[in-house]
C-alpha cells in the first residue's frame, strides 16, 4: 500500500459514532463475521490507539451495518433513477464462511461522463443443484468426454433462471 494514499492523522476529537460506521465499513469491505467485535485483540488494539474506544456487542455492530448499507443502497438507488439503459449481469458464488451459495446482480452502465460504472445490486441465495440429477447427468458427461464443470455449470445456469423466471410469470 502506498503510504501516501493513507489519510494524515486526525486531530480532531475521538467520536465513538464514526468509529462505529468505520467499524461496519471494514467488517463489509472484509467480509468479518460481526462476532469479531467482541475479539479481545481488536478491543486491545483499538485501546491502544484510542483510549476512549468502548467494547461494542455483535449486535450493536451488525446494527450500524445495516444503516451503513441501507445509506450506500438510497444513495445508489438516487443515482440508478436517472440512468437511461442499465445492463444487469449475475455470476455465483460460495460463501467462505457459511458455505451457501448465491447469485450476485450486477448493474452495468455509462455516467454522465462516458465512464463504465458498476456496482452490486443484489446478492440472491439459490439452492444447491440436486444431487440426484447431477447423477443422472454425470455419466452421460464421461460417456461425451464433457467436463464435469461444464455439466454442473449448465445445471446451475438453468435451475438460476427458473428460480429467476418464477416470480416474474404473471
Amino acid at each position: 500500500m502506498d503510504p501516501s494514499s493513507c489519510p494524515s492523522l486526525y486531530s480532531g476529537k475521538f467520536d465513538m459514532e464514526q468509529m462505529k460506521e468505520s467499524l461496519a465499513h471494514w467488517i463489509m469491505m472484509h467480509q468479518h463475521p460481526f462476532s469479531i467485535v467482541e475479539k479481545d485483540e481488536l478491543n486491545l488494539f483499538c485501546r491502544r490507539g484510542m483510549p476512549e474506544w468502548r467494547v461494542m456487542t455483535r449486535n450493536t455492530a451488525k446494527a450500524h451495518w445495516i444503516n451503513v448499507y441501507e445509506s450506500k443502497k438510497k444513495k445508489l438507488k438516487g443515482l440508478l433513477k436517472n440512468m437511461n439503459k442499465i445492463s444487469l449481469t449475475t455470476d455465483c458464488g460460495k460463501s467462505n464462511n457459511q458455505k451457501i451459495e448465491y447469485m450476485v446482480i450486477i448493474g452495468h452502465w455509462i455516467d454522465q461522463n462516458w465512464q463504465l460504472q458498476k456496482r452490486v445490486l443484489n446478492f440472491v441465495h439459490i439452492l444447491p443443484p440436486p444431487v440426484e440429477v447431477l447423477k443422472l447427468q454425470m455419466p452421460f458427461g464421461v460417456a461425451w468426454r464433457i467436463g464435469e464443470s461444464r455439466v454442473r455449470s449448465t445445471l446451475y445456469l438453468r435451475l438460476m433462471l427458473q428460480q429467476m423466471i418464477q416470480p416474474l410469470k404473471i
